[in-house]
């Protein structure tokens, strides 16, 4: 696929990489999988690589700054760094991020459903994540299985993952004024985890606890809380 070469002027080292195969899409952006050809002490090192589509940059760069300010914690994405590159001859920008290689919660549960042990365990740290992104006055919006991602646990405990929120673009920030009557036409998120709040207009932090009720049931029963 691409080979991709860029530099930021805050990284002396020119940043290249390859895109190997595309790992999902969405509204606003494309996620591909890809390993670092540059600079050498970064060479082989695989990273995701988020692709704003043309209607998707805004989407991408404040989701950029949400992450930005949860940098350091273990229960949420990180984001490497982020620059615009030329791609069929137009520019797109980009969001670095580490890769995480064992797949999704949703992966997770459509193999079978979890213990109880695991998901106490699976939901503890998702509360953590939650609690500080809405210290920050953030609504994530779009809490799901496919957004939350698994990486290897390297702690002493009774699951094989340490999972971490991700996906941020559709997030409602302190800073955006509230409208309701726009919220209630472009409201957002999957059906299958919105509150019955959200999809009357209302944002608020709420929303995410409900979404998590819902992916608590679905960890334990194998299906979505409303699949019946």
């Amino acid at each position: 696929m691409d080979h991709i070469v860029a530099a930021r002027s805050d990284h002396e080292a020119v940043t290249e990489w390859e895109k190997l195969k595309i790992l999902g899409e969405g509204s606003y952006g494309t996620v591909s999988l890809a390993v670092l050809t540059a600079p050498e002490e970064a060479k082989g090192e695989l990273i995701a690589v988020k692709t704003s589509k043309p209607h998707g940059l805004d989407s991408l760069q404040k989701e950029e700054t949400i992450l930005d300010s949860f940098f350091g914690c273990k229960e949420i994405l990180r984001c490497i760094w982020s620059l615009f590159t030329m791609e069929n001859g137009r520019f797109v920008y980009n969001l670095l991020m580490e890769f995480a290689p064992c797949g999704s919660l949703g992966d997770l549960i459509r193999k079978k459903p979890l213990s109880e042990s695991q998901v106490r365990v699976y939901s503890r740290m998702l509360l953590k994540g939650l609690s500080l992104v809405h210290r920050f006055g953030v609504v994530h919006c779009d809490l799901k299985p496919d957004n939350i991602l698994l990486f290897p646990s390297g702690e002493e405990n009774d699951v094989d993952y340490q999972l971490k929120i991700a996906d941020f673009g559709l997030s409602r920030t302190k800073d955006e004024v509230f409208d309701a009557d726009f919220w209630k036409i472009k409201f957002r998120g999957s059906p299958f985890y919105m509150s019955p709040e959200s999809v009357m207009g209302r944002i608020e932090t709420p929303l995410d606890i409900w979404s998590l009720g819902c992916m608590v049931i679905e960890m334990m029963t194998g299906f979505p809380a409303w699949n019946h």
